[in-house]
């Protein structure tokens, strides 16, 4: 039980941060492939 737990907190504690980096990642490519069509 108590590895569970531990485990559930680091992956909660880990979650914003990868939310914030797969979200910057999405725009990234996103505005690259904006600025090659429009370009």
């Amino acid at each position: 039980m108590s590895r569970s737990r531990s485990q559930g907190e680091s992956l909660s504690a880990e979650t914003p941060l990868r939310r914030r980096i797969t979200a910057g990642r999405s725009f990234d490519l996103r505005s690259r492939v904006e600025t090659a069509i429009f370009s």
